[in-house]
């Protein structure tokens, strides 16, 4: 499951396809994309945020995540690992810790599980792409 953006009145998202693709869901009318709001399919989910957030800037939409239900923050660890092939070292112990924490609360040894978030969205600035700014917002939110 991908991270859903809600905008100012309208629900975002990247969905997998059953042919193995993406597609970018947008709210229908204003062109975007017909009665289903499909709008382009993508052979990756990366291509596919990539699109989410250059559509969203040209038209001035703000996007946040909706973290209601919080995905747990193992799950969210899982797919940063998968995306990202080449882990900065600086980001690795946080990502490890993130691995074993369900919610952004849990601690993690003396560490609360909102700094851990916080580190390592100071040691990720080399995670890039779509679903990396996605992934990152997230977590964003989850540490707030």
């Amino acid at each position: 499951m991908y991270p859903v953006f809600k905008g100012q009145s309208h629900v975002f998202m990247v969905m997998s396809l059953p042919d193995g693709t993406c597609a970018v869901t947008f709210p229908d009318g204003d062109n975007w994309g017909g009665a289903c709001g499909i709008k382009r399919t993508h052979t990756n989910a990366d291509a596919a945020f990539v699109e989410l957030f250059r559509v969203a800037k040209e038209r001035k939409i703000k996007l946040t995540p909706i973290v209601e239900p919080a995905r747990s923050v193992a799950s969210i660890a899982r797919e940063i690992r998968r995306n990202w092939r080449n882990v900065y070292f600086g980001a690795v112990p946080y990502l490890d810790a993130m691995g074993s924490m369900d919610k952004a609360s849990d601690p993690y040894g003396l560490d609360s599980g909102e700094s851990i978030l916080v580190y390592f969205l100071a040691n990720a600035n080399a995670y890039r792409g779509g679903l990396a700014k996605a992934h990152k917002e997230e977590l964003k939110a989850l540490a707030k």
